[in-house]
């Protein structure tokens, strides 16, 4: 769900998934985005309700809204993002494009993720952090990317069809402590998207009843290979998705990289009581004494799985 953004250093990386270039046209109509996209947040909810609402303007529109786009550069500099499917309004959307999105994630997603890896990206949004799992896993990895928001999970499958058809797969559900179902609010930047039931005093636009399952069932039954690495943002729901998954973290000890959203302490907590070491990856401060939307990263302190595990995580069982 809605990702932030931090500075650094960005190392240019022009060539896409197969190391091709991308086409003139994709990087011209990025350039157009990128200058777009300059402008603040209600500016582009703005245009965006313009296009939605004008038949001329979308027309005008149209060139930058088919083909594809080109993250500019970064770790995931020339991977390509479907233009239909490309948010505008969303709160991050020139980060997104110029590849500068959470660097640090980005940072913790190169250092963790070898080749041939088994990544989740839960709270996918449009699928940025997926498609760098699937780049740095290669073609013997696998991303599964967990996202409730059908105009989100769309855009997920648009962009791996641009990218690695084969190695992402995209499940449209959310994540918790026990499986049913749940009334997931949907703003105008459904970037924001999140489950009623943690903030019900939040006012939002469209509600949609969503599958809610637990990463426990998925690996018992087979649904999805165990992780390597879980990365989770997910509106204040991380405490109840992480309790959905002790086994799977007990089992397999995957590193986890999770924004807050204002239950810190609890995270530590938790992480601590199934043998994890937590860490801020934005400053020294503690993430229990953290800004409420810091990163966290929260590595086994446990043996690391054996041949035995290792191979059970290959095949799901």
């Amino acid at each position: 769900m809605a990702p932030k953004t931090a500075s650094a250093a960005v190392v240019a990386a022009p060539r896409g998934p197969a190391g091709t270039a991308a086409p003139s046209r994709a990087w011209a109509r990025s350039g157009v985005l990128l200058l777009l996209t300059r402008a603040s947040h209600k500016r582009r909810k703005g245009i965006r309700r313009t296009l939605d609402s004008s038949s001329s303007a979308s027309a005008l529109a149209a060139p930058l809204r088919s083909g594809e786009l080109v993250i500019a550069s970064g770790l995931a500099g020339g991977l390509r993002l479907a233009a239909k499917t490309f948010p505008l309004e969303h709160v991050h959307a020139h980060h997104l494009l110029r590849g500068t999105l959470e660097i640090p994630v980005q940072e913790a997603f190169r250092r963790h993720v070898p080749a041939g890896a088994v990544v989740y990206d839960i709270g996918a949004n449009v699928g940025f952090f997926s498609l760098l799992a699937a780049r740095l896993a290669g073609p013997d990895g696998r991303v599964y990317a967990f996202e409730p928001a059908p105009g989100n999970a769309a855009a997920v499958r648009a962009n791996a069809a641009a990218n690695y058809p084969d190695r992402i797969t995209v499940l449209e559900l959310a994540l918790g402590k026990s499986p049913g179902r749940a009334a997931l609010s949907i703003p105008a930047d459904s970037s924001w998207a999140y489950l009623e039931r943690y903030a019900p005093d939040r006012s939002s636009g469209a509600t949609v009843q969503v599958e809610v399952a637990t990463i426990d069932r998925l690996v018992a039954d087979g649904t999805v290979m165990a992780p390597q690495l879980v990365k989770i943002d997910v509106e204040g729901a991380e405490l109840d998705v992480l309790a959905g998954m002790k086994e799977t973290m007990r089992r397999f000890q995957p590193v986890i990289v999770c924004e807050m959203h204002g239950r810190n302490a609890e995270f530590v907590s938790l992480a601590q009581s199934l043998d994890y070491r937590v860490t801020n990856l934005e400053s020294p401060t503690s993430v229990a004494a953290a800004d409420k939307n810091t990163h966290a990263l929260a590595v086994s302190l446990g043996d690391r799985p054996g041949p035995a595990v290792t191979a059970a995580r290959t095949n799901g069982t």
